[in-house]
């Protein structure tokens, strides 16, 4: 098995279509083990770092998605410089994650009913009302992981992961569980069943001008 910490070390950027369903596989394994730690801490009470832990997950299973895409041939580190951001740039990712998440979401509630021939980016998206929704919170989620994890001072005021309570904790878990279900299915689809119609629709909604526009208009570029 491919060490996974190590080979993002030495160049993940370039490994080949095997390497990169390998680094997927254990990118979802450690986004579900950070879940679960978030779990055991949460039963402690400890709710700022179960928090934070979550947010870790989430993360984690994103780039496990870009990597699982770009397994398939997709190679959307190289089609969009946004996917080179989001896999290497800190910030990008932080900032990102609602985006992509607003995009499996969509095609997620749109999937049963489009064809080869449907063109995503006509679809209203505005009429999700699940996605809209979800996506505001997406755009704290840094915030929310220095919350759990540090203590800070602002505005002649101390924060500390103890200002994370059960509800902070239950809603991030809530949206981590559906991402890492989702991929984690994506994942089973994709290696025993050789099913890749999920991730062709990604592919051709995160190309299309509509995403291009969401990028930009959110100032998810990097």
């Amino acid at each position: 098995m491919i060490e996974f910490n190590q080979l993002w070390k030495t160049g993940a950027m370039g490994a080949s279509k095997v390497e990169l369903l390998e680094i997927s596989k254990e990118g979802f394994f450690n986004a579900r083990e950070l879940f679960i730690s978030g779990d055991i801490l949460a039963e402690k009470s400890k709710w700022g770092t179960a928090t934070s832990l979550l947010v870790l997950s989430i993360e984690e299973a994103f780039k496990g998605l870009v990597f699982l895409m770009d397994s398939q041939g997709k190679n959307l580190r190289n089609k969009l410089d946004f996917f080179k951001k989001f896999l290497t740039n800190h910030e990008t990712r932080h900032n990102a994650s609602g985006l992509i998440y607003y995009a499996i979401g969509f095609l997620q509630h749109i999937l049963p009913i489009i064809t080869s021939e449907t063109k995503i980016e006509n679809i209203d998206l505005k009429s999700i009302d699940f996605i809209n929704e979800s996506t505001d919170w997406f755009e704290n989620l840094d915030s929310l992981k220095q919350r759990g994890f540090y203590v800070g001072f602002a505005s002649g005021q101390v924060f500390s992961p103890k200002d994370i309570i059960e509800t902070d904790y239950y809603e991030a878990r809530r949206y981590a569980d559906h991402i890492l279900i989702l991929c984690e299915k994506l994942l089973v689809e994709v290696e025993n069943n050789g099913n890749t119609s999920f991730i062709d629709y990604l592919e051709r909604y995160f190309l299309t001008p509509a995403f291009e526009d969401l990028i930009k208009k959110n100032k998810y570029s990097g």
